[in-house]
């Protein structure tokens, strides 16, 4: 009976653990954007930005997989899957951040997140055509609850329907589009390396191509904005960290210990976190239509993620610590 006891407080412990880890990593994907915006506040580039920050994770990265024993650079090139993972990488995370950024130069942050959260009926429409999975209906209602929730958004942000505006729209969507297309296919890096060498490769290879681009291009990524250097420098090492480093280690941590559906639930703070970030960080301003938007959508993925069986499916699926559930 008290071994019985026991081993259910330590189940209890985690999925506490895990349930905390994995809601750390998206509010930090929700601080991210507001961050971007203070990039762009001080005269740093998309470039810069870009670069600069994928560059120092990398550096981050190895320095903790170095310093853990894990990780090497002969451990890259001997791991299985390594050009999957930087084809992959490169464009769920690279096409990612480097659309989402030029979103950020035009539109706020608050519209900017809700394009990307754009990525769940791109998922279904892969799964539907590559894997022939029809979505649900549960699934059919979180994409009409989406398309309710960014017109309203869009509608309550955009007053100025300019070339500008537009084109931040568009990047807003290809973001999703390649988020959505990285997490299609990221089901099947489970088994490539550590999670820590596996964005190490992403962070590499992203940095590495964004330098070659930019030199091709004659773009001078090491003339920094004048008289803010330091603020410059705090604030890309504040991105690595809070885009990269506690992301991977939380959602890598996390995960395993409550599964994925769960996981997609917790994960759906992100964009009501981005929301509020930007209202304090950046004084921007969400109106009322705005909120309605963001708690759609936030239900919409809440609910194309919540476990079969309503609240039971849920519970069973925690208990479980995520074995066998995916």
């Amino acid at each position: 009976m008290l071994g019985k006891q026991k081993e259910l407080v330590g189940g209890q412990s985690q999925d506490l653990l895990g349930g905390g880890l994995v809601f750390t990593g998206a509010a930090m994907f929700g601080f991210h954007s507001s961050v971007i915006k203070m990039a762009y506040g001080v005269g740093a580039s998309v470039s810069q930005v870009f670069f600069y920050e994928f560059f120092l994770a990398a550096i981050i990265l190895f320095l903790i997989g170095w310093l853990g024993g894990g990780l090497s650079f002969r451990s890259v090139f001997k791991t299985k899957g390594f050009l999957k993972v930087s084809v992959w990488g490169t464009i769920g995370g690279g096409g990612t951040a480097l659309c989402l950024y030029l979103a950020l130069l035009t539109l706020p942050v608050s519209l900017s997140i809700i394009l990307l959260f754009q990525y769940l009926p791109w998922v279904f429409l892969l799964d539907f055509i590559f894997r022939r999975k029809r979505p649900s209906k549960r699934q059919w209602w979180a994409l009409g609850l989406i398309g309710i929730g960014t017109l309203l958004a869009a509608g309550g942000s955009i007053n100025d329907w300019s070339g500008s505006t537009v084109t931040g729209i568009f990047w807003g969507l290809l973001s999703g589009i390649c988020y959505g297309s990285f997490l299609f296919k990221a089901r099947e890096f489970g088994g490539i390396g550590t999670p820590v060498l596996r964005s190490f490769v992403m962070c590499v290879v992203i940095s590495g191509l964004a330098l070659g681009f930019l030199l091709i291009g004659g773009v001078k990524v090491w003339e920094f904005p004048v008289g803010v250097l330091g603020d410059f420098w705090l604030i890309i090492c504040v991105l690595a960290v809070i885009g990269q480093v506690i992301p991977l280690f939380s959602y890598s941590k996390g995960i395993p210990l409550i599964g994925s559906s769960v996981s997609g639930v917790i994960a759906s703070i992100e964009l009501p976190v981005a929301t509020v970030v930007s209202c304090f960080l950046l004084n921007e301003l969400v109106v009322l239509a705005q909120w309605g938007g963001v708690a759609l959508i936030t239900f919409a993925v809440i609910l194309a993620n919540w476990p079969a069986h309503g609240i039971r499916g849920l519970r069973r699926v925690w208990s479980s610590n995520g074995k066998g559930e995916g």
